[in-house]
């Protein structure tokens, strides 16, 4: 072989060892690379391990506040309902007084007008009190409280 056969041969040798430290000099930051990569992927998956273990407890936060709200809910039905029941109870408890009042009126009203009607006919004696023996059924024994013999 000659020289210059020496020389470009050289020359070939040198370019494809530059070439090949080239190609180990990326090889070895794209190692470096995926080994940073792999540490922030790890960390990443701590991270994950770590948010999926709020959001789990979270999550059982949430059902046990929608139970709980439910819950209040429910309890604010009762209440409700218990509320109206005693409303509905008062109301109940007014009518019936309203009710006997207006009994109390009517059997008042109904003692005066036969008590009238009894005096108008001349039956009923102005000084006589109480009903004896011998009275007519219905007549006014007491003419203050419109009460009746029977």
């Amino acid at each position: 072989m000659s020289k210059m056969e020496e020389e470009e041969e050289e020359e070939k040798i040198g370019r494809i060892e530059a070439t090949l430290e080239g190609f180990l000099r990326l090889m070895k930051e794209m190692i470096i690379e995926v080994k940073e990569i792999g540490r922030t992927v790890k960390s990443i998956d701590g991270k994950v391990e770590i948010h999926e273990g709020i959001l789990s407890g979270l999550s059982e936060k949430v059902e046990k506040n929608s139970k709980t709200l439910n819950d209040v809910q429910m309890q604010r039905k009762v209440n409700s309902s218990s509320e109206e029941v005693k409303e509905v109870s008062e109301k109940i408890k007014y009518m019936e007084e309203r009710l006997n009042e207006a009994e109390e009126r009517v059997i008042e009203q109904v003692a005066r007008s036969r008590r009238s009607n009894l005096i108008y006919h001349g039956v009923l004696e102005s000084d006589r009190e109480d009903c004896g023996e011998g009275d007519f059924e219905g007549q006014v024994s007491d003419r203050k409280s419109g009460q009746y013999c029977d």
